[in-house]
Parts: structure tokens; C-alpha cells; sequence
């Protein structure tokens, strides 16, 4: 199996949180690629930072991979976006940032590279906030669709460490098939993804 769809509907499991912290331990992973309409770092004077939840920045930095955010969905949400960065960057992440000019990026998609290309990837309804990222109340009732190579070393062990907490009403597994896909496989997909997010028209130079 190597698809995933991940359901929320309890404040305690939380599917999206597990994978995002589990593919910061990819074994060779290269670069990270995190997209969300919203990252919620002290927005409005609220004390969340979604930079330390469950020990994201660190585990990133540790990781050695070089991480790419881009967002937001408006301009109000620019400060935090760049709070987040500011955080990660103060935990030692090798980063670039890049941001939609005028916002509207709604686009929630988690990548992660190793050196032979992609070999997780994540793409749903879940953005970079408290409601979706913690596993306290109130919380958000999201879909996630969750991708990986299952012959890349370690990622099958990570995914399956997460997904064997879930119950059946939660959780829908499936493999992936080239001949419903173009006859592209899993991970041509993942570049195609990572090469349309990187080129999309109006997002701003890295910095």
C-alpha cells in the first residue's frame, strides 16, 4: 500500500500532525517542501506557535533537510507566516521562503526529497495551524490524502508507525496504479507536484 487518506474527527488523533512529524525523520531526506494557506505563529497575539509544535522546528533542523515554505491566503496572515520562518530559522533550519504576491495560495502540500526525488508526499485540508496541527481543542475535522514510496528506505516504517494508531472509521488504504495514472509512476507524480508548486506563476523569488 502506499495511499493513504487520513480522516479527523477527534481532538486527540491526529493523523496529519503524526505524518508531518514523522516525515521530518526520513532517513536521507534532502528537502522539505511545506505550502499551506496559513501558518499560525502568535497571529493576532495568540501564544500558538505552530513552529514548536510537537518539536516541528527542531526535528527539521535535525534533519539536515533544507526546507521550502511558501504561502499565504492573505495579507493579514503574512506576519505569522514570517514568524514561523523567523522560528525555524532560529532552530538552525536551512531555509527559503517564498509567498504569493497579493496571497490567495490555498494550496496545503507537504514533500519531502531525498536524492533520488520525492518519496512522501501529503496534500489535503490541513494548513500550518493550531486547529489542525495540535491535538487540542477546538479542533478542525480535516482530509488529508498521504502518498509515499514504499520501497524508499525507512519511510514505509515511519508511515505505518503512524497510520497503526488509527481506527478502520478513520483511515483508507490503497495502492497506487501507474495504468489509472498515464502509466506515471508514484513518483513522477511527486516531481510533477513539486515542479508545478516551485513554478507557479505570481509566488515570489526564494529568499
Amino acid at each position: 500500500m502506499s495511499i493513504a487518506l487520513l480522516f479527523r474527527n477527534s481532538p486527540a488523533l491526529n493523523l496529519f500532525r503524526g505524518a508531518v512529524l514523522a516525515a521530518t525523520g526520513i532517513p536521507g531526506a534532502k528537502e522539505v517542501i511545506i505550502c499551506s494557506g496559513f501558518f499560525q505563529s502568535h497571529f493576532k497575539g495568540s501564544p500558538y506557535n505552530a513552529a514548536h509544535e510537537g518539536g516541528l522546528a527542531a526535528k527539521l533542523a535535525t534533519s539536515g533537510a533544507h526546507v521550502v515554505t511558501i504561502g499565504v491566503h492573505n495579507s493579514s496572515w503574512y506576519s505569522a507566516f514570517n514568524q514561523f520562518n523567523a522560528d525555524l530559522a532560529a532552530a538552525g533550519v536551512s531555509l527559503t521562503y517564498r509567498s504569493m504576491k497579493g496571497g490567495h495560495w490555498h494550496a496545503k502540500v507537504l514533500i519531502v526529497s531525498t536524492v533520488r526525488g520525492p518519496v512522501l508526499c501529503m496534500v489535503g485540508s490541513s494548513n500550518i495551524t493550531r486547529n489542525a496541527l495540535s491535538t487540542s481543542l477546538p479542533f478542525n475535522y480535516e482530509a488529508d490524502a498521504l502518498m509515499w514510496i514504499p520501497q524508499a528506505h525507512g519511510v514505509s516504517s515511519l508511515v505505518n508507525g503512524v497510520l497503526r494508531e488509527s481506527p478502520a472509521s478513520s483511515l483508507i488504504r490503497a495502492p497506487y496504479s501507474a495504468p489509472r495514472n498515464g502509466n506515471l509512476t508514484l513518483r513522477t507524480r511527486m516531481n510533477q507536484l513539486r515542479s508545478e508548486i516551485l513554478n507557479s506563476a505570481g509566488l515570489s523569488n526564494l529568499i
